[in-house]
């Protein structure tokens, strides 16, 4: 009998050791999957969904995700659709957990090519960049910057850091 409590006793240490070192790596797997989630990530999850969005010079929009990306979110509000820059985002509300993971197209689909698109269709533009709103047109898309033309205040021509834009919406009517 004493053999058998021995080995039963064993049994339980072990059987305890393995518990705590299966529950350790879990936790540290569940840590370094949350270490590891962007804004971006969590923004995805709310397609169809209500945000609240801000610049870190207090400007705001709120509406419904109609599509995320990782360098961008399309919301869409009561005056229409606005294009918020992703990594320009200083606070938001109403954020769920992890979305699912962009396709490989919507990974490539930065910023600067839907700026670009703007720009070949001569549209006018409305541009948050700090706590500016210039309305223009989009002249030129650079890596880093881009210039608008045709400016409301009569100015010929702005640079515009694409790092400082919070978002973009398109002015319907001229």
């Amino acid at each position: 009998m004493e053999f058998e409590e021995i080995i039963a006793d064993l049994v339980r240490e072990q059987a305890a050791a393995n518990e705590r070192e299966v529950n350790e790596e879990v936790a540290s797997l569940a840590e370094a999957e949350l270490v590891s989630v962007q804004l971006s990530d969590r923004l995805a999850a709310l397609e169809g969904k209500r945000v609240s969005l801000s610049s870190a010079f207090n400007y705001s929009v709120s509406g419904e995700v109609v599509r995320a990306n990782p360098a961008w979110l399309l919301i869409k509000d009561r005056e229409g659709e606005e294009l918020v820059s992703v990594p320009a985002i200083a606070l938001a509300k109403g954020l769920q957990r992890v979305g699912p993971a962009p396709s490989f197209m919507e990974t490539r689909m930065g910023l600067t090519h839907i700026l670009r698109k703007i720009m070949r269709e001569r549209r006018r533009v409305r541009v948050i960049v700090g706590s500016h709103a210039p309305v223009g047109f989009i002249g030129a898309v650079y890596a880093d910057h881009m210039d608008m033309i045709g400016l409301d205040t009569g100015e010929p021509s702005i640079s515009v850091s694409l790092k400082s834009v919070f978002s973009v919406r398109i002015v319907r009517g001229f």
